[in-house]
This record gives C-alpha cells, structure tokens and sequence, in this order.
C-alpha cells in the first residue's frame, strides 16, 4: 500500500512522531524516493538476505500497529517509539521479491544525524546499519568512514554489502 508522494505523508510522519523532518530526509522524499523504489534493494552481506522491494510511502510507516500486522511482528504497537527509538524513524516497508514469507522487517532513518543513516530494523528489536547517509543509500554504499550511532538495539553486524537492482535484474538474482 503507498500513498501519494509529497508533502502530505511528510506531515503525517512528522505529526504522529512529534519530530522535525530533517533536511536531506526531505530532499530524499521529494526528489529520489519514487524512482529509488521502482528499484530492488539486494541485502547481501549483512544480517537480512535477499531482494526486497521498498515502498517509502507507505501508511503503515505512521502506524505501528499496521507495520507490525503486514510485517508479521508481533507487538510493535506497544513500543514506546520515541522513547525506545526516538533518533530513528520508520522510514521504507519492504517485502522479500519471492514472495514466500513476509520480510519482519523495515527500514528505519536516523533523524538525530543530518546525513541520515540509513538502518535495518529487524523483528529482534534489534538495528543494523546499513548506510551511513541517505547518500550512500542512494548509491549502494555499505556503511563505511563512520561510527555507527551508540544505541542499545544497535547490532554489531554492519551491512557490507548491498546494491539497487532493476526490476528485471530480480529474477537472476532469485534463480
């Protein structure tokens, strides 16, 4: 499910976590997500595997109860987010591209820092950085050059390996 790009969902993220949507994270919705997510993102060394399909836009983002239902994580509605996750926000759904299993996970932006990392929540409640901005993201850049924020969900895996995929590019990487 997706809602329409643009100002609109920026303010219902910003209204239901009580947060500023940082600069580079709104530069990042208007201009690069709508063509990023006619992407597949390919995780492939790090905690998660496999090709996923992003959605940015997605409701659910601004519903924790919603995002735990279509991710199968049970209980997510009763987190705290601000108080448990208050530097991220829940930033991009995404669904293995097999379509055997849901994902029970997403993609969360870390709003404290101005470059915006880019981080994997798992169903663990556990974070793993996977990008160390939203510039590295863009360009399938594995975290590098940086140290991962101090928090007590943060893993210790840090992704290695991931890459953007046309949509025609999916089906050799699931063969």
């Amino acid at each position: 499910m997706e809602t329409e790009y643009g100002q609109g969902f920026l303010d219902l993220v910003q209204e239901t976590y009580e947060v500023e949507i940082p600069d580079r994270y709104r530069r990042f919705f208007e201009t690069e997500a709508k063509s990023l997510q006619k992407k597949r993102l390919h995780l492939e060394d790090g905690f998660l595997r496999g090709v996923f399909s992003p959605v940015f836009s997605d409701p659910a983002l601004c519903d924790l109860y919603e995002l735990g239902e279509y991710h199968h994580i049970d209980e997510l509605d009763m987190v705290d987010w601000g108080e448990e996750y208050g530097d991220f926000l829940p930033f991009a759904s995404f669904y293995h591209t097999s379509g055997e299993q849901p994902s029970k996970a997403f993609l969360v932006v870390q709003i404290s820092d101005p470059e915006c990392p880019v981080w994997l929540w798992d169903y663990s409640w556990m974070i793993f950085p996977l990008a160390a901005s939203l510039d590295d993201f863009v360009e399938g850049n594995a975290w590098t050059g940086k140290e991962p924020l101090d928090h007590e969900s943060a893993a210790s895996t840090i992704y290695k390996k991931f890459s953007w995929l046309e949509e025609d590019e999916t089906a050799q990487v699931n063969d």
